[in-house]
């Protein structure tokens, strides 16, 4: 399975974000511990300062709530690129199949010579008198295609004696 950079991206992102979740309720978790008594000692004066443990589980339930939808968005993620790809590859092993199909059938079947495309039908053409534009309509290929084999052959004397 071969993730593009896009979707590895995403799941770093999201993993990102769902660690930095799991270590807020880590840490909230930690600092909410039920043998604490609803006071917290102040490092700086030694007072105690009062605790709002209500506030701090119900920060607690939302971090643990988002984690959850986190965790599940990122598992639905990984399920539709799984089936993307999955999909890619069949269609990858179909492409595949009639790459090779088309290419046995190249192999085993000359590819057929038509008359027009034969040069010496030009140069018949040619030595009877008829015109470049009249060759390149008959043909049905371009004046300058008509030109450049006229050309070539006279250039080439082993072939204009064919």
């Amino acid at each position: 399975m071969n993730l593009t950079n896009f979707e590895i991206g995403l799941i770093l992102v999201e993993g990102s974000i769902l660690l930095c979740f799991l270590l807020t309720f880590l840490y909230l978790r930690r600092r909410i511990n039920p043998v604490w008594t609803k006071r917290v000692k102040n490092p700086s004066n030694g007072k105690s300062v009062p605790v709002d443990l209500a506030r701090f589980q119900e920060l607690l339930r939302e971090t643990e709530l988002l984690s959850r939808e986190l965790s599940k968005n990122l598992e639905e993620k990984k399920e539709i690129t799984r089936r993307l790809l999955e999909r890619l590859d069949m269609k990858m092993m179909h492409l595949e199949t009639l790459m090779k199909q088309v290419k046995e059938k190249e192999k085993t079947q000359p590819l057929p010579v038509r008359e027009e495309e034969n040069p010496s039908s030009i140069l018949e053409m040619s030595r009877a008198g008829c015109g470049i534009s009249d060759i390149a309509r008959r043909l049905g290929r371009s004046k300058e295609e008509i030109q450049l084999v006229l050309d070539v052959t006279k250039l080439t004397p082993d072939f204009n004696k064919g």
